[in-house]
């Protein structure tokens, strides 16, 4: 499934229904294998616990949706050196509309873009554009 790779490109986390349901897991991911050509490394770690899909890294913290209705993000803390991974118990955001693939994430983690419907407000007040305005301040 879906996959993205950690700031410094040696992690992939995806989700994949491996075990039941689908979850979010990370692998090593080496630039070049015995072969030469890309190669998923030895270990695998899961990261969420109840499910989850359309992982997101962001700095230190791998970010995606539930399972099954998707709509609630989570993070989890992680520390990635080496051979060596790690990752926190993973930790609800918010609950929104749409599914993380529907949605972006500035790349500091601290903002999120999300698609949301639009609301009809009745008498609104109309935009007045005022063009070539300095002439007529000038009469």
């Amino acid at each position: 499934w879906a996959g993205v790779f950690s700031p410094d490109a040696r992690w992939i986390a995806y989700s994949s229904t491996e075990t039941s349901g689908a979850n979010i897991y990370v692998r090593p991911f080496t630039a070049a294998g015995p072969s030469g050509v890309p190669a998923v490394g030895q270990g695998k770690w899961q990261v969420s616990r109840d499910g989850g899909n359309w992982a997101k890294w962001v700095g230190e913290e791998i970010i995606f949706n539930d399972i099954p209705a998707g709509t609630t993000q989570y993070a989890a803390r992680v520390k990635a050196g080496g051979d060596a991974f790690e990752s926190e118990t993973p930790e609800r955001l918010f609950a929104g509309p749409g599914t993380a693939a529907e949605w972006g994430i500035s790349p500091d983690g601290q903002r999120f873009l999300l698609a949301v419907p639009q609301v009809q407000q009745a008498g609104q007040a109309p935009i007045s554009v005022v063009l070539d305005w300095p002439a007529l301040v000038k009469k």
